[in-house]
């Protein structure tokens, strides 16, 4: 494009407006809105960059024409609508290129996303390991070109892959420890599959914490066992007293009894063992009050009794009629 002349003294004295604005228009019409192709796209930032000029040269002119005299308003406001035109222009084009590369760089991470997702898939360890939105959006930040976009998203799955490797080995290798543990204490690990993405120092205090709890909670049962035994025995002992006591007394009276002269003979009581002596028996606890208080009491007694009397069959919770 030629440059557009002015030159003004009280009137315009003389100026190339016309040729300027029919080549100008020409340069304007030129430039496309309908962008498709990477080209149309090139050529439109190219657009741009030439609007731009076109409204800082007709900016400069027209100051100078307001400089030189104030009686030109006519070229004053030729030169304002054109320079109006190619800044409406420019924004537009402005507008569509960066409309553009959003869509062009949300193509391209959601593309590198779904590729990442596929290769997590395909891992032992993806129920541990995910690779968030904002890190892919981050490796094409600032770039300009698909070519150097897609470049960062295929290194970042080959890091991702990288990264993968190791944990996957990891959780090997965590796997082995703790299913070595599992061996000797079944059922410590219900979550070994989330314990063993953790760090090797976690893995292993939490495999001791869990062990060293389990003894304990052995030990404690062994001497609960122990003083239901205790127990048990001495009621039995006690038992077996009062039924001696019994058969004493009844062989007393029964001695008695013979020694009368209608005395009938009798067969002797037989004295029955522990195990012979044992019936059913039912203890009856009535309890005022809610459905929920009724379901602890009930399961207090079966955790906390119970386990200290093996006689006891079961624990049953029934409502009473009202």
């Amino acid at each position: 494009m030629k440059d557009l002349i002015v030159r003004v003294e009280g009137k315009v004295l003389s100026n190339n407006f016309t040729e300027f604005e029919a080549a100008a228009l020409e340069v304007l019409d030129s430039m496309s809105t309908e962008l498709v192709t990477d080209d149309d796209f090139i050529k439109a930032a190219k657009d741009i960059t030439l609007c731009k000029e076109v409204e800082d040269r007709l900016d400069n002119v027209k100051q100078d024409i307001i400089d030189q005299s104030k009686d030109v308003s006519e070229a004053v406001t030729c030169i304002s609508d054109l320079f109006t035109k190619f800044r409406d222009k420019r924004l537009k084009q402005n507008e569509l290129i960066r409309e553009w590369k959003t869509e062009r760089r949300n193509k391209i991470v959601s593309e590198a996303a779904e590729d990442i997702r596929a290769v997590i898939a395909d891992s032992p360890v993806a129920h541990g390991y995910s690779v968030s939105l904002s890190r892919i959006e981050a490796v094409v930040k600032g770039k300009q070109t698909r070519e150097t976009m897609e470049k960062a998203t295929k290194q970042l799955i080959d890091t991702v892959s990288d990264e993968l490797t190791d944990l996957e080995e990891h959780y090997k290798q965590a796997t082995e420890e703790i299913e070595i543990t599992e061996k000797q204490y079944p059922g410590l690990f219900p979550d070994k599959k989330t314990l063993a993405l953790k760090s090797f120092d976690t893995v292993t205090a939490t495999i001791e914490a869990r062990v060293n709890k389990f003894k304990l909670d052995q030990a404690e049962k062994i001497k609960r066992e122990a003083e239901a035994e205790k127990v048990r025995r001495e009621a039995h002992e006690h038992n077996r007293k009062v039924v001696e006591e019994q058969a004493k007394k009844e062989e007393m009276a029964a001695q008695d009894d013979n020694k009368r002269p209608d005395a009938i003979l009798q067969e002797p009581v037989k004295q029955e063992s522990y195990e012979e002596s044992k019936r059913n028996y039912q203890i009856t606890l009535e309890i005022f009050g809610t459905k929920e208080d009724a379901v602890e009491v009930a399961q207090k007694i079966n955790d906390d009794i119970a386990e200290y009397y093996a006689c006891i069959k079961s624990v049953q919770l029934n409502k009473v009629a009202a």
